[in-house]
C-alpha cells in the first residue's frame, strides 16, 4: 500500500487541508475537537517529519507529513496541526540532524526516532 505524503506549505492554510501550520505551544500532542496540534523542540534537527500509523504493528506509516522549516518551525520548535486526527493515534517523529553519520543513500543521520500514542481521552 502506498504511503500518503503531505508537505505543509503556506497555500495549504485553508479549511479541509490535510495539515496546516499549527502552533509551537504547548509542546507535545494537543487534542482538540478539530484535530491534533503537534509541537516538538529540537535544537539540532535539520528536517522533521510526522509519521501517522494505523496500527501498532504496522511496518510503515499510513501518512507522512513533511514539515517546511520556514513555515512549520518557530525558533527551535517544529509544529503542525493535522485536522481529523483523534485520541489514540499512533505517531512518530524521525528527526534528521546535520553532522551525524548517515547510512548509504542518506544525506543526514537520524538523530532520534520518537514514537508515541496520543492520549486515549482528554
Amino acid at each position: 500500500m502506498p504511503i500518503a505524503r503531505t508537505r505543509v506549505k503556506p497555500e495549504t492554510q485553508r479549511e479541509g487541508a490535510t495539515a496546516i501550520r499549527g502552533r509551537s505551544s504547548p509542546l507535545g500532542a494537543t487534542i482538540s475537537p478539530q484535530g491534533v496540534n503537534f509541537s516538538v523542540f529540537s535544537r539540532s534537527a535539520s528536517t522533521m517529519e510526522l509519521l501517522l500509523f494505523d496500527r501498532e504493528d504496522d511496518d510503515r506509516p499510513a501518512r507522512v507529513i513533511s514539515f517546511d522549516p520556514t513555515f512549520n518551525r518557530t525558533y527551535h520548535y517544529w509544529h503542525v496541526f493535522v485536522p481529523g486526527v483523534q485520541a489514540g493515534q499512533i505517531y512518530g517523529f524521525p528527526v534528521r540532524c546535520a553532522g551525524l553519520p548517515s547510512r548509504p543513500g542518506e544525506l543526514l543521520g537520524v538523530c532520534t526516532r520518537v514514537f508515541l500514542r496520543t492520549a486515549p481521552g482528554v
